[in-house]
């Protein structure tokens, strides 16, 4: 899978389910990943979303999940 900073964290997280665990351990700007509201804008959210969210820089996000996998 190719990550670019409009992939879809829903797409990502159906076929990395683990992902999500990881990014919390690496950076806790990532709980918002595990809070209520995330559980309904998953679906829409862009990796750009959730980089911009936790104050993380996207392409710096994009590194870090593909080093994850």
């Amino acid at each position: 899978m190719e990550f670019t900073k409009d992939t879809l964290v829903k797409d990502i997280l159906a076929k990395y389910p683990d992902l999500k665990g990881k990014l919390i351990a690496m950076d806790p700007r990532f709980k918002i990943l595990d809070s209520p509201m995330a559980a309904m804008l998953i679906n829409k959210a862009t990796l750009a979303d959730v980089s911009q969210k936790a104050g993380v820089d996207v392409g710096t996000l994009i590194e870090q999940l593909k080093k994850m996998i």
